[in-house]
């Protein structure tokens, strides 16, 4: 929360916009990858009942009718039917689950990413 609120100050900002790119960028990347570094945990299916995606398509889908909930940068891959004849696809990331969706008139169909 600390961190969210340093990164989210205006004048924190302000501050590290005025710092020449040439450190702000290393900074960026060097931070980058140790998050990376410490483990994969973000990126684990966490359950139906605890995914937020999920939590949050099933919430939504109570007031709108949607079809399809279409999202990304979860690292994961996934795609479960909902109620109402709903569907949630997230898409995988290009490193472990390259993959994509095709939406056309046989409905919506999830890919795995295979160079040829």
């Amino acid at each position: 929360r600390f961190l969210r609120k340093i990164f989210r100050n205006r004048f924190c900002q302000y501050l590290y916009a005025a710092i020449h790119p040439r450190w702000t960028v290393a900074f960026a990347l060097r931070w980058s990858a140790h998050s990376r570094k410490a483990g994969d945990d973000y990126a684990e299916y966490q359950g139906e009942k605890n995914e937020h995606l999920v939590c949050f398509a099933k919430e939504f889908r109570e007031t709108d009718k949607i079809d399809f909930f279409i999202f990304g940068h979860r690292h994961i891959l996934l795609d479960l039917a909902l109620p109402h004849q709903s569907r949630i696809i997230i898409l995988g990331d290009w490193i472990k689950h390259p993959s994509y969706a095709v939406f056309d008139e046989t409905g919506l169909n999830l890919f795995d990413y295979i160079e040829e």
